[in-house]
């Protein structure tokens, strides 16, 4: 199967307009050029009219889209997640938690691994981008303060061996505990990331 782009604009590292072309063969991509092909293309071919020509979008925060929710339970909210996001050009993503309960976050983590092998026509899942629940609490924004809590070592071990699949986590560093987190993760190759904090 081969596949040619022709007459669009190309987003390149070095610059954006110049008009170009790609080619896909077998699903993924050949080549990138400048200007135009030289001679005849086999394969469909697909004038984009001068419009842009991207790479895809990573999406490395997002909690849904068109209706459903990551945390709404289902299989068929991250297939409807996905999707949604490949029509609109994320081709990939981290499907992210909000604080909970830790049976609904363990129930999450089975999900995601059943959607995952049935995720064929959405954005790819990278992994699960876990959003608290070690925030402060005065920055909770949308956060259910119930579900806030300390980062200890008894609760977050439980975590990470419910689940190979968590590729980041956003937490406060100001919390004790916060930064000897940070560490653990950083040798499992997991990224710490900040949010919802007080720290200046």
């Amino acid at each position: 199967m081969r596949t040619t782009l022709i007459n669009g604009r190309l987003i390149l590292p070095g610059g954006i307009g110049e008009t170009g072309y790609v080619v896909i063969e077998d699903g993924k991509i050949a080549a990138v050029e400048k200007g135009e092909p030289a001679g005849p293309l086999s394969g469909e071919v697909i004038d984009a009219h001068s419009l842009y020509i991207s790479p895809g979008f990573i999406d490395l925060h997002t909690h849904g889209a068109g209706g459903a929710d990551f945390m709404d339970g289902t299989v068929e909210a991250y297939l409807t997640v996905a999707e949604t996001h490949a029509r609109y050009g994320t081709t990939a993503l981290l499907p992210t938690t909000l604080t909970c309960p830790d049976e609904e976050l363990f129930h999450m983590f089975d999900v995601y691994t059943e959607a995952k092998a049935r995720n064929t026509k959405g954005a790819h899942f990278l992994g699960i981008h876990l959003e608290g629940p070690y925030f402060a609490y005065s920055q909770r924004g949308a956060q259910d303060p119930a579900n806030l809590k300390q980062p200890v070592p008894e609760h977050y071990m439980k975590i990470l061996e419910a689940s190979g699949d968590i590729v980041r986590w956003s937490i406060a560093p100001e919390l004790p505990g916060a930064l000897e987190l940070g560490r653990l993760l950083k040798s499992r190759h997991i990224l710490p990331s900040v949010g919802h904090t007080d720290a200046v």
